[in-house]
């Protein structure tokens, strides 16, 4: 019976996961040597990536989420995982750091994408 609900869980959340996993390998991966990213960056650039990131990842939540009138443990998640993933670059690297930025940037994201879906996909479902 176990194992219906964790392919049922995998099946409901499959893009969340995906996304989830794409944040972990992004959070910890040494990218400071990769010239394409180098050329990319400018200052601040990387907390704008942190807020597409979060915004895409809670839309992504929240559009699977499905029930009724719950927007709210989406975006906790949200938040919560942005801030895990910090203090995972702090604890597991040595190249990367915990930055109080990087969370606001990522609870930012979340924030944007909860108010957004709220406000705009939730009246659109209503009409």
């Amino acid at each position: 019976m176990d194992k219906f609900k964790n392919q049922n869980f995998v099946r409901k959340y499959f893009k969340s996961i995906i996304w989830a996993a794409l944040i972990l390998y992004l959070s910890l991966a040494n990218l400071n040597d990769n010239e394409l990213v180098k050329e990319l960056f400018f200052p601040y650039s990387d907390k704008i990536a942190h807020i597409g990131i979060y915004v895409l990842f809670t839309f992504i939540l929240l559009s699977e989420y499905k029930t009724k009138g719950k927007q709210l443990p989406p975006l906790i998640f949200s938040i919560f995982y942005g801030i895990l993933m910090e203090f995972l670059q702090y604890i597991l690297t040595t190249y990367r750091s915990l930055e109080l930025l990087d969370i606001l940037a990522n609870t930012s994201g979340a924030f944007a994408a909860w108010y957004i879906y709220k406000n705009l996909f939730t009246d659109l479902k209503q009409r």
